[in-house]
């Protein structure tokens, strides 16, 4: 399936939510497009900072979307394809560039642009998944404060005056820790994490390696010829 497909089949789950959620926010209209006044586009950079914070922050760790042509009361698809000259994935990525982050984290984002089954256009600004939260600016920059942690809860993206509850800044700290998610789920990812896996041993009875980054993660294995069970798969190996 292409990336676009999946995309659809994404948002169209979304839409039929009927609701904003945790990872997830619609707005009517695109943040930047031809004719707009010069005091809107300041009014909306200083949204857009807030809002791509608070969704890099969104406290499911989830990859999430910007939602550009549908309405929140009620939701509605609305399209953007009669805004002409909206801000391209490269005036989005140049604007989050040109801000001073904490750590050098910046968020990932990647602008898509994709249509419904009657025609209308979407823009999605996807803000990709990151071990690096909580992200926060080290300068403030009009509305939004320097070294304040912003999250979206819920529906809701904590108020731009405001910290975010201790309890949800301290969760997003345990995401970029690799305290959550729990072992279980953690050693899923590790696996796909192959470069960081260093050989222990290998003989004609096994092999086996530790993780480097967590070395009470490892991973064993070992042929009984008498027993089954506990005979590895036909796996390849390479000899060093």
């Amino acid at each position: 399936m292409g990336e676009n497909k999946k995309l659809e089949e994404i948002i169209r789950e979304l839409f039929h939510q009927n609701t904003e959620g945790e990872y997830w926010d619609f707005k009517e209209l695109p943040y930047f497009y031809e004719g707009q006044e010069k005091s809107e586009i300041n009014k909306k950079k200083n949204d857009l900072l807030h809002d791509i914070i608070c969704m890099a922050n969104n406290l499911s760790n989830h990859e999430a979307y910007l939602i550009m042509g549908i309405s929140d009361n009620p939701v509605e698809i609305i399209g953007v394809e009669k805004y002409l000259n909206r801000w391209s994935q490269e005036n989005y990525l140049d604007f989050v560039h040109s801000k001073k982050w904490a750590g050098d984290y910046i968020p990932s984002l990647e602008l898509r642009t994709i249509k419904n089954g009657t025609g209308a256009e979407l823009d999605i600004l996807v803000i990709h998944k990151s071990s690096r939260v909580p992200f926060y600016t080290k300068e403030k920059y009009q509305s939004v404060k320097p070294n304040q942690i912003y999250v979206r809860k819920g529906a809701k993206n904590t108020s731009i005056n405001k910290q975010a509850e201790i309890q949800d800044i301290e969760k997003l700290w345990e995401f970029r820790f690799g305290i959550v998610p729990y072992p279980k789920e953690r050693v899923l990812n590790y696996i796909k994490d192959i470069d960081s896996w260093i050989k222990m041993k290998s003989s004609y009875e096994g092999m086996s390696w530790y993780y480097e980054k967590f070395p009470e993660y490892t991973l064993e294995f070992f042929d009984d010829p008498e027993n089954e069970d506990f005979r590895p798969p036909p796996l390849r190996f390479d000899a060093d």
